[in-house]
């Protein structure tokens, strides 16, 4: 089961640094379920590693975090791991507390319930909605029977929306939390339920030791002795761009955009020494796919090959083999599962197709002026970055193909470059192409592919059926 609660303000914490950054549902677990009763609970007896939660640390903290004051940053995720994460990891690819907590991050990124609701026109704020109206704005999403809780205010007899639970199978699927008659099971009163928006608590001196436990598990400034680079630039390519791209380099060349790709996708974390390209392949690391088992289906949708041809994974190889194995020297970054969480967060994190939406810059057939998109990326972002286009040389039309931000060694955003422009390009000042991802028909022909993606699978789950839920063959 995953499990989202929304943060009631008057009980957030007092460390502006940990929780101002909290502006939307957050999760409050994963519990392993068995049907018709509660728990198991604290199946075995596996000590809590705050280390291994190093890299998701500033992810944790924003979608995951503690908002009860007085309480360690870290002690929900130990409570959480302690009595439930001990449990999910008796399935195979839960195999230890980054596991665990990594696909609690990921179902929060893909089951994100503040837009979902505002989309039914329940958004935070002083308005009371009724019971319909919740309801009506979670079923446009969600066809599987599910679990909405209120809270209620004893003094203020006030009801407060608070819990949305889903449930989910051993392969990660969606399924039906339960068999009542009323899809959406719910304790919430029929009118007058409240969804208060979150107010940060002010930054308090005094909570010291919060802070400071933010400062001891995240991730801290890296010495910089044995690391041979200055800074991450983190790529993000538009894949119906990449796929003109590889046309235009040869005739031969086809591409395959699978239905569920459907957003900017990563093309790579980049190490790099200032004034220079690279390093590359700082180390001998064999690129080990069984590391990214968990991460395959986020993979699959966010860091795709889009290259006919090509096999599924050989993007991945050639990222961790040329990049990964730089960024590695980084202590926070440990192996190849390490790397691509890493941009599966990123790629959460800095979404530019609704930042891009925002300044009215959208996929479709209209041209548009290097202001708009530049616009529209200052609105979100103050550090020098890079945008790249690319330019079909048959008909001399320039695409929108790349979006390159950097961040330091400890995941902060900073400058590019130095240069007079904020956002430096390559592209025209007019006539700047968007084109729609257009999904390419499912490859019944592409046999390799399934059987390169059966290695990852677990071994009760059928394969086929699995393959389509990753690829999305719904076309």
């Amino acid at each position: 089961m995953g499990l989202e609660a929304f943060p009631r303000a008057e009980k957030q914490s007092a460390c502006l640094r940990i929780f101002s950054k909290v502006t939307s549902w957050t999760v409050h677990g994963i519990w392993p379920t068995k049907a018709g009763t509660k728990g198991p609970h604290n199946c075995q007896k596996l000590p809590f590693d705050i280390t291994k939660l190093t890299l998701l640390e500033p992810r944790l903290l924003e979608f995951w975090p503690n908002v009860f004051a007085g309480k360690s940053v870290y002690s929900l995720w130990k409570h959480e791991w302690t009595k439930h994460g001990t449990c999910a990891a008796e399935l195979p690819s839960i195999g230890d507390e980054r596991d665990y907590f990594a696909l609690g991050l990921a179902w929060v990124g893909r089951y994100q319930m503040l837009p979902l609701l505002a989309a039914g026109g329940v958004r935070p704020g002083a308005a009371a909605y009724s019971w319909s109206q919740v309801r009506d704005a979670l079923r446009a999403r969600f066809s599987h029977h599910m679990v909405v809780d209120c809270e209620l205010d004893t003094e203020t007899k006030r009801w407060y929306l608070s819990q949305i639970k889903i449930c989910l199978d051993k392969s990660f699927e969606l399924m039906d939390c339960h068999n009542h008659v009323d899809v959406i099971t719910t304790n919430c009163p029929a009118e007058g339920i409240l969804y208060p928006p979150i107010v940060p608590t002010p930054a308090a001196a005094a909570r010291s030791e919060l802070c400071q436990a933010y400062v001891t598990v995240a991730a801290a400034e890296q010495p910089v002795g044995n690391i041979t680079w200055d800074f991450l630039i983190f790529t993000q390519q538009w894949p119906q761009t990449t796929c003109i791209a590889y046309k235009g380099e040869n005739s031969q060349h086809a591409c395959e955009i699978f239905s569920n790709v459907t957003s900017w996708t990563v093309h790579g974390i980049w190490p790099t020494k200032a004034g220079t390209k690279g390093p590359h392949n700082c180390q001998k690391l064999p690129f080990d796919i069984t590391k990214l088992t968990l991460l395959e289906p986020r993979l699959l949708e966010f860091w795709p090959n889009v290259f006919a041809g090509k096999s599924v994974y050989s993007l991945w190889k050639h990222e961790w083999t040329k990049h990964g194995t730089c960024a590695a020297e980084l202590p926070s970054i440990g192996d190849e599962r390490d790397y691509f969480a890493l941009g599966l967060a990123w790629v959460g994190r800095y979404q530019m197709l609704p930042l891009l939406a925002a300044g009215g810059v959208r996929p479709g057939a209209a041209a548009y002026s290097w202001s708009q998109v530049r616009d529209a990326l200052r609105a979100r972002f103050s550090h020098h970055m890079v945008v790249d286009c690319e330019l079909d040389t048959e008909t001399k039309r320039w695409y929108l193909s790349q979006i390159k931000i950097c961040l330091d060694k400890s995941f902060e955003l900073m400058d590019c470059h130095n240069h007079v422009d904020v956002i430096t390009t390559n592209c025209p000042a007019e006539g700047i192409l968007y084109p729609p991802i257009v999904p390419t028909p499912a490859p019944a022909a592409r046999s390799e592919l399934v059987n390169i993606v059966e290695v990852q699978l677990l071994a009760d789950e059928p394969p086929q059926d699995l393959y389509r839920s990753w690829y999305g063959l719904r076309v």
